[in-house]
């Protein structure tokens, strides 16, 4: 009976890792890597600059039409479980996006997304949690 309860705890632990795994990458990455510390090179759209950083992870900016830089961290599905991408507004806002709607890079189109509010209706619609 105790194998079995220890096996359980080792299978529940292995699920709950594999679910938070890529936010916590994130979360570390946002500790470590400023993006407005680091080369970034303009991708397409044009909206986002970026960079790849150590653990196959990309940071970057995504500018809007009024200037505000919003970073971000992002982690694939392919490395990290369900895969993450993390994002901070100048203001404080945070959002995280799960899944594999951005698959190996963030990309958002600029046609859809001008202000803060487009960005987060954006992220909350490509959202997979």
């Amino acid at each position: 009976m105790k194998k079995i309860v220890i096996l359980a705890l080792l299978v529940l632990t292995g699920i709950v890792w594999l679910f938070f795994s890529a936010r916590i990458r994130v979360d570390i990455a946002a500790m470590r890597y400023d993006p407005n510390t680091q080369k970034l090179h303009l991708t397409d759209p044009p909206l986002i600059r970026s960079t790849s950083i150590p653990g196959n992870m990309q940071t970057g900016l995504v500018t809007l039409s009024d200037g505000e830089s919003v970073k971000y961290w992002f982690v694939s599905h392919h490395i990290a479980g369900p895969g993450c991408a993390r994002f901070d507004f100048s203001d404080g806002t945070k959002r995280y996006v799960y899944g594999s709607y951005f698959c190996c890079e963030v990309q958002i189109p600029d046609a859809q997304v001008k202000t803060k509010q487009d960005l987060i209706t954006f992220l909350e619609k490509n959202n997979e949690s």
